[in-house]
């Protein structure tokens, strides 16, 4: 058996679409590595031919399944389907988001919804609330979140870790609020998710207090936060493509950590740069005015640190093995209260790993 799985996003819908190969019902076989999309006619959904089957399931809620045998076509409802086909104009579908509350066992605090598998996320009803912890983790063959679409709240927090297909956090904008039964567990933590490009499906969230986006490979861009204002704990750390820190409605953090520093075991010995390789400039935190701690560690490529200095309140800033930040420049910005700097351009402390992480 052969399957596919991607996802389509047309103006107004979300598609999440799966083909399997079953049995072979043309005279020839059709290349296997050929995933043509096809769209259908006018319909507001899509298609994907995978051999002879494919399944098309749209943001209406309605699925389909059309099964190609030689010349005949057939369109046909899928199982738990009801109503009508749409016609070429669109036609109409019911409110597929009708309130649909996820409880745990309340055996825990905070009980968890773990999302492992592709048959996991087959068998997700259209949940609209989530009372706990939200995981997807080491899900194969997912490219979006699309089958979250209807959660409009996580009283818990959300954790989003090692998937390996995941490209977009599509199918979360509609989460509003996080945590809010549960303070301590009110986080969001987006990890190890190698293809992951942008956070765009997180962007009505206004206050989150745990904020983690660490070791995600092709992530360029953190302006899918689009409403976030407010986080008490920032950690943006071993994105290694991250070009631009985008949190521009960001008005107040505790504790904001920007690249990392790899240490061994020894404190005396030498730290290497373990942060944003592909950060030049802290740009996009132009909305920043209340700051506790600010952390810039390891980024050997950052040579301006943007308007930072101009963040009230600020404990501690420390600026730590950024090889082209210079020293001078540090001290001239004026930050309120400098903590620790070592190891940037021209600076004359050298760092230890006795010095890492600051205030």
């Amino acid at each position: 058996m052969v399957s596919a799985r991607l996802s389509v996003v047309e103006p107004g819908y979300t598609a999440s679409l799966r083909g399997t190969v079953s049995e072979m019902e043309t005279a020839e076989e059709p290349n296997q590595n050929e995933f043509p999309p096809i769209m259908c006619g006018a319909r507001p959904w899509v298609e994907v031919r995978v051999f002879n089957d494919l399944d098309c399931k749209c943001k209406s809620g309605w699925t389909y399944r059309r099964k190609t045998a030689l010349a005949a076509a057939l369109l046909i409802p899928a199982a738990g389907c009801s109503g009508d086909v749409p016609s070429e104009g669109g036609g109409s579908a019911p409110d597929e988001c009708a309130e649909l509350v996820w409880r745990g066992d309340g055996d825990s605090l905070v009980d968890t919804l773990e999302v492992h598998s592709l048959a996991d996320v087959d068998s997700l009803p259209l949940y609209t609330r989530v009372e706990g912890t939200l995981e997807i983790e080491g899900v194969d063959g997912q490219v979006d979140l699309g089958f979250l679409r209807c959660v409009t709240e996580v009283t818990g927090g959300i954790r989003i870790m090692n998937n390996p297909d995941l490209v977009s956090l599509a199918g979360l904008d509609s989460v509003t609020e996080i945590g809010g039964e549960h303070p301590s567990y009110n986080f969001v933590a987006i990890i190890g998710n190698g293809k992951l490009r942008g956070v765009e499906g997180l962007g009505s969230l206004e206050e989150v207090g745990s904020l983690s986006v660490e070791n995600n490979a092709s992530l360029e861009s953190l302006e899918g936060f689009s409403s976030l204002r407010s986080v008490d704990v920032v950690s943006i750390a071993d994105n290694d493509s991250l070009s631009v820190v985008g949190l521009r409605a960001l008005e107040s953090v505790g504790d904001l950590l920007l690249g990392g520093l790899d240490c061994p075991s020894d404190p005396s010995a030498m730290p290497a740069p373990g942060g944003l390789p592909g950060l030049t400039t802290i740009d996009g935190l132009d909305s920043l005015q209340d700051a506790m701690i600010i952390r810039i560690l390891g980024n050997p490529n950052l040579a301006s640190f943007g308007g930072l200095a101009d963040a009230d309140g600020l404990f501690g800033a420390t600026f730590q093995l950024n090889e082209k930040l210079s020293y001078d420049g540090i001290v001239a910005a004026d930050f309120e209260n400098l903590y620790e700097i070592c190891g940037n351009m021209n600076d004359p402390v050298e760092c230890d790993c006795s010095m890492f992480g600051g205030p």
